[in-house]
C-alpha cells in the first residue's frame, strides 16, 4: 500500500503505475488522469467556475511577456506559486511591479508560474477541508482552519482547529463534484475581510498537514484509505 506524500511523487506514481501496479496498492489508482489534472494548479480557475466557487483573479507565467501581461490584468500584491511542485518555493507574495519582475525571472527554472491577485486576511482566515471520495462522492469528511501558519497567511499550518463552518462545507462539495477524484482530497478555502469564500487550491492522492487533526478527531484518513484499497467494507466515522 502506497501514500506518496508530496505532489511530485503522485505525479510520478500516477504516470508510471502500469509498471507498479502488479507490487503495489493505491488507493486512486482508477483515477489517475482525473487526479494529474487537478494536481495542476492552472486547471484550478476551470473547475472552480463550473462548480460556482470564486477563485482569484489568475494569469500563468511561462515567459517574460507574461509578467506584463500580469501587471496589466491583475492588480497588486500578486501571490507567485509553481504550477507544479517546485522545492525553491511553494508561494510567494510581491508587493511591486518590480518585484514580481525580478522574482519570476529569478525562477524560470519552475515555470510556467501561476500569479493571482492577493486575498486579504491572515491566518485565521484560512480554512480547509479534508475528506475521502470515490470518483467525486465523499465518503466522510472534516471541516476545519488554521490558527497559524509560517510563513503567516501562506505558508504550511503550524496549528489547526476544527471549525464547522457551513459556507466552507457548501464549497467542498462544489468542488467535490467537477473535481471527480478518488482517493484522499484536502482544499484550502480563504475568507476575505468581507466574509467572502475563495477557494485556493487542492492536495489530491496524498493527505496534507491536517490530517494529524483528522485523526485525533475520530476520521482516521490513512485507515479508511486502506480499506478502500483493500477492497474491505470501510470503517464507521463517528460525526
Amino acid at each position: 500500500m502506497l501514500y506518496p506524500l508530496t505532489d511530485n511523487s503522485v505525479v510520478t506514481l500516477a504516470n508510471q503505475w502500469t509498471s507498479l501496479a502488479d507490487h503495489y496498492l493505491l488507493s486512486w489508482a482508477h483515477s489517475r488522469q482525473d487526479v494529474n489534472r487537478v494536481i495542476q494548479k492552472s486547471n484550478l480557475p476551470e473547475y472552480c467556475e463550473q462548480a460556482g466557487v470564486s477563485f482569484p483573479k489568475t494569469q500563468v507565467i511561462s515567459s517574460e511577456g507574461d509578467v506584463e501581461q500580469c501587471l496589466d490584468k491583475l492588480s497588486l500584491p500578486i501571490l507567485v506559486k509553481p504550477n507544479k511542485q517546485s522545492f525553491s518555493f511553494k508561494t510567494h507574495r510581491c508587493e511591486t511591479a518590480e518585484s514580481l519582475k525580478e522574482f519570476a525571472l529569478s525562477h524560470m527554472e519552475s515555470w510556467p508560474l501561476i500569479a493571482q491577485e492577493w486575498i486579504g486576511g491572515d491566518d485565521s482566515s484560512l480554512y480547509f477541508y479534508t475528506c475521502f471520495s470515490d470518483k467525486g462522492k465523499e465518503y466522510s469528511g472534516l471541516s476545519g482552519r488554521k490558527v497559524r501558519a509560517s510563513p503567516p497567511a501562506m505558508g504550511i499550518a503550524t496549528v489547526l482547529e476544527t471549525s464547522d463552518d457551513s459556507s466552507v462545507c457548501d464549497a467542498a462539495q462544489k468542488m467535490l463534484s467537477v473535481l471527480n477524484v478518488s482517493g484522499p482530497i484536502a482544499m484550502e478555502f480563504k475568507k476575505d475581510e468581507l466574509g467572502r469564500l475563495w477557494f485556493i487550491e487542492a492536495n489530491v492522492g496524498r493527505t496534507e498537514y491536517c490530517v494529524d487533526l483528522a485523526v485525533q478527531a475520530g476520521f482516521n484518513l490513512p485507515y479508511v484509505e486502506y480499506k478502500y484499497a483493500v477492497g474491505a467494507p470501510l470503517p464507521p466515522v463517528p460525526s
